[in-house]
């Protein structure tokens, strides 16, 4: 059957824009650094007050710290290389650490974090399993960043992140947080890297993007590509391409699509059905949400 409905699609192949973007992108060999260095321009009393300030977190911690007169003093005199290295540091060390301190300083301090301190908050997040603040490190850093950020960004991951833990969930949030921000081309960049460097991308991750193609073709690009790396799709995976379909051609492709996947799977989903009906009747009786989540609607 899906023989059958790419007859009338065209043969834009994924991989090949994968690859073709992995060449034209990444040319230049990475350098690795799985520990910050001081940045010498720093200059001796800059290196000091940033050992200091390390010292005083890692005894007094950050609650001690916050309001501290001598501190604040040497918070404020901190250059944006100076905060990369404490956090950095603290990322490595503590992450918990890392964060507070990266959050005091953007919320009582006004200060704009650099895309290393992003990552380094990012990776120590990932590692401690909380998604949901990693996730909102990531969409701040996308909307700070803008649209053709991601040759760059994925660059800076190579060459000063590689051999950091988490790092595979840090590549799939970004690439989520790309393609919840409608920056396809971005989303795509970074996924084609990862399958460079063999990692797993998540199922919320490829239904996101599905819902962003669901109109073009290359949606079945990207669903070859689901198949082809054994990741687990859900309902909402079906009911997007099922929405895909009654945008693209008609519903009664749509329902022979389910019906191929029902008799691989237990049943069609509610939430497909749902979606064919509420195109047949022009009524939502219940729909995905553009990340992967159900919502119904009267």
């Amino acid at each position: 059957m899906l023989n059958h409905i790419h007859q009338w699609k065209k043969p834009i192949q994924f991989l090949q824009i994968s690859r073709t973007l992995s060449s034209q992108i990444f040319t230049k060999p990475p350098s690795f650094a799985a520990k910050p260095a001081v940045d010498p321009a720093a200059g001796p009393s800059g290196t000091a007050n940033v050992a200091e300030l390390i010292t005083g977190l890692r005894i007094l911690g950050l609650d001690r710290i916050r309001g501290d007169h001598y501190y604040s003093n040497i918070i404020s005199s901190l250059n944006q290389t100076q905060v990369d290295v404490v956090i950095e540091r603290l990322s490595l060390e503590d992450p918990e650490s890392g964060f507070g301190f990266f959050n005091l300083l953007r919320s009582e301090y006004g200060f704009r974090h650099s895309r290393i301190s992003g990552f380094a908050v990012a990776h120590g997040l990932g590692g401690r399993r909380r998604f949901e603040e990693l996730r909102l490190v990531m969409k701040q850093m996308v909307k700070e960043e803008g649209s053709d950020s991601a040759t760059s960004l994925c660059e800076l991951l190579l060459s000063r992140f590689r051999d950091w833990g988490s790092s595979g969930v840090v590549w799939d949030v970004l690439a989520f947080s790309y393609s919840r921000s409608e920056m396809v081309y971005d989303a795509l960049t970074v996924l084609a890297k990862m399958k460079d460097l063999n990692l797993r991308v998540s199922t919320a991750t490829y239904n996101c993007l599905l819902h962003n193609l669901r109109h073009t073709d290359i949606m079945w690009n990207v669903y070859d590509a689901i198949k082809e790396s054994g990741t687990p799709e859900n309902e909402y995976t079906s009911s997007i391409l099922v929405d895909g379909l009654c945008e693209q051609a008609s519903i009664q492709d749509a329902v022979s699509f389910l019906m191929e996947a029902q008799r691989k799977e237990s049943g069609p989903s509610v939430v497909s059905v749902n979606t064919i009906m509420s195109r047949f009747f022009g009524r939502s009786f219940g729909v995905y949400t553009r990340h992967g989540e159900a919502r119904a609607t009267p």
